[in-house]
């Protein structure tokens, strides 16, 4: 995977980043996962927003305690603004969770709200008692409803 083609050139954090893409969505093939990374510091790359999005993704599908804050944090003191991706990876956590809504790190907007009571409306599984958890934490914090997270609607 490291060695140069004819050309002398090596992969870029793109091609990595599709390396761990699969290997993420490989069933949480954490060995498999790790190897790339490897790699990816020793060829001196900048891991980017879907670099740390991936990581991320694979942790919380592995059910890592405490890795949303941690990634966070690392991304900031890198230097790496989360993406729109990065959040929605978060937010798709969450639902994963059935609730579980204590990301570290991450204050919660009227978007992710929207995105939130969205998930709970597509998937019925997920019931109007987690939806009721939203809508309440949304009031608590003087966040007000829109035409996707109206109670009646929900």
């Amino acid at each position: 995977m490291r060695a140069p083609d004819a050309g002398g050139s090596r992969p870029d954090i793109i091609t990595y980043n599709t390396f761990l893409r699969h290997y993420a969505r490989a069933k949480g093939d954490m060995a498999a996962f790790v190897a790339p990374m490897r790699v990816i510091i020793l060829d001196g790359l900048k891991l980017d927003a879907v670099t740390f999005t991936t990581i991320l993704d694979m942790l919380l599908h592995t059910g890592k305690p405490g890795a949303t804050g941690t990634l966070l944090e690392i991304m900031k003191a890198m230097g790496v603004e989360p993406s729109v991706v990065t959040y929605t990876a978060i937010i798709d956590g969450i639902l994963r969770e059935k609730g579980g809504v204590h990301v570290a790190g991450v204050r919660l907007n009227e978007v992710m709200y929207t995105a939130l009571l969205a998930g709970v409306k597509r998937d019925e599984t997920l019931g109007a008692e987690l939806a009721g958890e939203f809508l309440q934490r949304m009031r608590e914090r003087g966040i007000k409803a829109n035409r996707v997270t109206k109670d009646e609607d929900l």
